[in-house]
């Protein structure tokens, strides 16, 4: 079936709140996922949905509606109070916002949550709201320390969110984890009964494998080796340390043990561009100019910016039905 992405939000938030979900925190959760859908994001898209719900009748997810629990000048903490991650995540986007406006850049960070789906949804939003961001979350432990065999960090997804200027040019937008893939592209693969390339993770003995069952009882293996382990550290540091919330082996995987809250932290850091022109005049010129560089080798070879292609997607979704959801899926959310 196809949507719009008006369409898509409005039947997800009817999906969860017919499945006991809060108001607001319903609203929130289908604008996440909805984006998520429309930007090409699939894995993290409407398919979570079903699983959020399934967690929260197993008690994993409480429905509530998340809240600001502490602030001070542009920093605040939300308290998701075991809720449905993307609802408390859109809290913190929020708290940025205002923030940014008042103090020109904002950083809030959200304590006792759960999967918040991808990074670019929020990057998207805060970019729209003339806001240069910085998204993550921690996660369950699915990587060794570099060179260990016993799982400690998560793949720590994060993702920047680069304003466009006033010519014409679009947000360039960074979505990752740090382990070589997301673990839901491993469980795709073993859906779809095809292997998997033999960097993306380690049976579990260590040893790197191709079959994707395997892979789902070892180790993902991190993006940059050393480098991408250390950078999973540091953004565990920032959303599980410094929020309260569970970090390293303290966060519960919400794959192995969905009736136990997660307990994940997640860190929003914004920067009102507004501001920044008060100090660089000629940043519209700048950042269109930094564009087109990285543009150079147009039109002979076809070069992107980070995020143009799903950008544009999300565009067309404003007014196309060009969201196109498994009949399966659509069905199960009517």
């Amino acid at each position: 079936m196809k949507y719009t992405l008006t369409e898509l939000a409005d039947t997800l938030e009817r999906h969860f709140t017919t499945n006991g979900v809060p108001s607001q925190a319903a609203k929130d959760s289908a604008l996440v996922l909805a984006t998520a859908e429309a930007l090409g994001l699939r894995t993290h898209g409407v398919v979570r949905a079903a699983e959020y719900v399934r967690r929260m009748d197993v008690g994993g997810i409480s429905r509530t509606e998340p809240e600001v629990a502490a602030s001070s000048g542009p920093m605040s903490l939300v308290d998701a109070k075991n809720g449905v991650g993307p609802a408390a995540a859109m809290v913190a986007v929020r708290e940025v916002q205002k923030a940014s406006e008042q103090f020109g850049m904002g950083m809030c960070l959200v304590r006792h949550s759960n999967h918040f789906g991808p990074a670019m949804p929020y990057s998207v939003l805060l970019a729209e709201s003339g806001i240069a961001s910085y998204v993550a979350s921690n996660a369950s432990p699915t990587m060794a320390a570099w060179g260990g065999t016993t799982p400690v960090i998560g793949n720590s997804p994060f993702g920047w969110g680069l304003p466009g200027g006033a010519h014409n040019s679009r947000p360039i937008l960074v979505d990752m984890a740090l382990s070589q893939v997301a673990r839901a592209k491993i469980r795709q693969a073993k859906q779809q009964n095809s292997s998997i390339p033999s960097d993306w993770a380690t049976d579990s003995r260590g040893a790197a494998t191709t079959d994707p069952e395997a892979a789902l009882s070892g180790l993902l293996l991190p993006v940059g080796a050393h480098k991408g382990y250390g950078l999973s550290i540091a953004v565990d540091f920032m959303t599980g340390v410094l929020s309260g919330s569970g970090y390293s082996t303290t966060v519960n995987s919400w794959s192995s043990e969905p009736s136990t809250a997660s307990n994940l932290g997640h860190i929003v850091i914004g920067m009102n561009m507004d501001v920044v022109r008060q100090f660089t005049p000629d940043l519209d010129e700048r950042i269109a100019d930094f564009q087109q560089r990285l543009l150079v080798d147009r039109p002979l070879a076809d070069v992107r910016l980070p995020g143009q292609s799903e950008y544009e997607k999300y565009l067309h979704s404003m007014t196309n039905r060009s969201i196109d959801v498994d009949e399966a899926v659509s069905e199960a959310l009517n």
